[in-house]
């Protein structure tokens, strides 16, 4: 094989896409979740009334094990059309790598458009972090507040039942759009 040909990339849908072979790093990732250790909840939300781990707890509690697994995240801050959030780049050091997007809607009250995306920006690192390497925090305050609003007379959330899943689409990796993705990481 040709160690200089780009790799074969995977498009699963929703803004994911990823090398084709992803053995070295899920055997990787695997390794650092089960490494990882419990977010320290080190803040307090005051409108909620509740601690959570901050984005500093979080990184904290995953570094270690990703380091000694040889993985790395980079987060790219994004802004589109009243949301913003990150693209991510999980990878790992032996080229295998995975990307996505996790953005939140922009809109709060009192805030100017910068501390919006800013707000936006900043949960997407922390809950993209904490989702990759499975970092718990303690609490699920959706959960709490979820199991709060089952009470008789409220209505209920219902979750659709999931789309069957796509095939994967190859990625031409010599296009035009491949190389403008790349340059944007």
């Amino acid at each position: 094989a040709d160690r200089d040909a780009a790799p074969a990339i995977v498009d699963l849908g929703g803004g994911v896409v990823m090398t084709a072979a992803q053995d070295a790093l899920a055997a990787a990732l695997a390794a650092a979740q089960g490494a990882v250790r419990r977010a320290e909840r080190n803040a307090r939300n005051p409108h909620l009334r509740n601690k959570y781990a901050d984005l500093e707890s979080v990184i904290a509690a995953v570094r270690p094990a990703f380091e000694g697994a040889g993985l790395s995240v980079s987060m790219h801050p994004i802004s589109d059309g009243g949301a913003a959030g990150v693209r991510y780049v999980l990878s790992h050091s032996s080229g295998q790598w995975r990307s996505g997007v996790l953005m939140h809607r922009t809109g709060g009250k009192g805030l100017n458009p910068a501390q919006q995306d800013g707000v936006c920006i900043s949960y997407a690192r922390r809950y993209c972090l904490m989702s990759l390497a499975q970092v718990s925090a303690g609490d699920d305050v959706d959960g709490a507040t979820s199991a709060r609003d089952a009470s008789p007379g409220r209505s209920q959330h219902t979750t659709a039942p999931a789309p069957p899943p796509r095939p994967p689409v190859m990625v031409d990796t010599k296009s035009g759009q491949w190389k403008i993705f790349q340059a944007s990481l």
